[in-house]
């Protein structure tokens, strides 16, 4: 099974990174990853026709064992995406950030721990699904130049662990702002040039989040229900919920 020479250009951002051994293993899974029922190693290699042509733990070994950095990777294609996708760097360019569950069923699997998770049931109402959650960072693109519709292009991805799973693992931890914060500081380090808007919804529309921002970088998230503003040099506030009292100030109860 070849690959297209468009799929397969757009995967040398891998081969940087790679021995070439190991890139030549990489691109049979990509082939067969495609085409497969199942999204395993086994079925990818299965599909793409070259199960016989090696032993399966050299296909296995691509992420288990071989030397290669991942998010150097991410990177690498960041770069790809930026250089095709957005040629004008007097542009903003748009990004988006936020969090997801990948589902896991083991209690041994490492980072696992409980997260919110809204589609799923719960006796309670509250629902909750054991799972990996990662903080992944999106460049939105216009990949079809027909039409109008904008995609997000994931580069980066870090595994937020929970404070518990965190002790229980002895593992220092980490907040997602915290995740989203150091990825978004080496993508604007290193594009200064470049002019970046980030899409983020409540969770990261924070003071917290505002004050670690880059300074080539600008954030629009919808505002938290209890968000108060303020003048950004005196600090005062702009308004505030009057409170509401059942008495006026001679003890009774005001009129109607």
């Amino acid at each position: 099974m070849n690959l297209l020479p468009s799929l397969r250009d757009l995967l040398q951002v891998f081969s940087a990174e790679m021995t070439a051994p190991t890139f030549r293993n990489f691109l049979v899974i990509t082939a067969g990853w495609l085409f497969a029922t199942r999204h395993t190693v086994a079925a990818a290699v299965q599909t793409s026709g070259n199960a016989f042509l090696r032993h399966h733990s050299a296909f296995y070994g691509v992420f288990s064992r071989a030397a290669w950095d991942v998010d150097q990777v991410g990177w690498n294609l960041a770069d790809k995406i930026l250089e095709t996708h957005h040629a004008c760097a007097d542009e903003p360019v748009e990004i988006g950030a936020d969090d997801t569950n990948a589902a896991k069923s083991g209690r041994k699997i490492f980072g696992t721990g409980w997260h919110y998770d809204p589609l799923a049931d719960s006796p309670k109402g509250k629902g909750t699904t054991w799972a990996h959650n990662w903080v992944v960072l999106a460049i939105l693109a216009e990949p079809l130049r027909d039409q109008a519709k904008r995609v997000a292009l994931g580069v980066q991805a870090r595994l937020y662990v929970p404070p518990k799973t965190a002790e229980k693992q002895n593992l220092p931890y980490r907040t997602k702002l915290d995740h989203l914060a150091d990825m978004l500081r080496t993508l604007c380090e290193t594009h200064t040039r470049r002019k970046f808007r980030l899409l983020a919804d409540a969770a990261y529309g924070v003071g917290e989040m505002i004050t670690r921002l880059p300074s080539n970088c600008d954030l629009i998230s919808r505002l938290r229900s209890d968000a108060r503003l303020a003048d950004r040099e005196s600090g005062a506030r702009k308004w505030t919920r009057p409170r509401r009292s059942s008495r006026n100030a001679s003890g009774g109860r005001p009129p109607r």
